[in-house]
């Protein structure tokens, strides 16, 4: 796939670097249990085609918009149908928005100090290789 117009699946864009953000790929490939969700790495061709400046930040391309940070995390949360709808809508309210943003922010600004880098990428196994662009 190299064009993220051709994404029939929700596209999570990780730092395939950071401890961090590959621990929270295998959480999503946990509780993703009905598959789907998509994923690629920063460092590969499909974030590329994108065209996107960030790369502190999970990304998440779903039906044409491109949610960045926070905003990612709550999409998939409400993609993944996670207890709690009501904490979803109230997260959008401008004051939790700016905190949570702010939040993360702070947190993947310190991913490597916080957990370390990884020495090679996430390589998903047989059976979880069709969920990964590049």
């Amino acid at each position: 796939m190299s064009s993220p117009k051709a994404a029939d699946h929700p596209v999570v864009l990780f730092d395939g670097d950071c401890n961090l953000c590959t621990g929270s790929v295998q959480l999503l490939l946990r509780l993703d249990r009905s598959r789907r969700l998509r994923y690629a790495s920063l460092q590969g061709q499909f974030a590329r085609s994108m065209r996107t400046a960030a790369t502190d930040a999970m990304l998440l391309w779903d039906q044409g918009t491109l949610y960045e940070g926070y905003a990612a995390v709550m999409r998939l949360g409400v993609i993944l149908g996670l207890p709690g709808q009501a904490l979803y809508r109230r997260a959008r309210w401008p004051i939790f928005a700016f905190l949570g943003q702010r939040l993360y922010r702070l947190v993947a600004r310190h991913r490597y100090r916080l957990l370390g880098r990884r020495k090679t990428c996430l390589v998903p196994d047989e059976a979880l290789k069709s969920l990964f662009y590049d």
